[in-house]
């Protein structure tokens, strides 16, 4: 019970998000199937505030990305609100 917790020391914001909420489920697992002691479920508390911060930090990236494509596809599209691939469906029809 007094073991400390199998997580690598690598910097949260050089992981990615997949990696950072991989850890953060393996410390919640240690910590809720009493695997450690208090003062390593301390520690993974705080190693796992910093893994959430890098992943709100990330998500907020990634956030920004949809808002920036989405305002250069509207100011893209035709004034009618049809857009050059949606105005071609495809079909035969003129």
């Amino acid at each position: 019970m007094g073991s400390t917790p199998s997580r690598s020391p690598r910097d949260p914001a050089k992981m990615s998000f997949e990696e950072a909420i991989e850890e953060v489920e393996s410390l919640i697992e240690e910590v809720d199937e009493g695997r450690i002691g208090l003062e390593a479920s301390l520690e993974a508390y705080k190693r796992g505030m910093a893994l959430v911060t890098r992943c709100r930090q990330v998500l907020d990236q990634a956030e920004q990305k949809v808002r920036t494509l989405t305002t250069e596809l509207d100011e893209t599209s035709e004034p009618d609100g049809n857009d050059a691939a949606t105005a071609s469906d495809g079909s035969d029809h003129p």
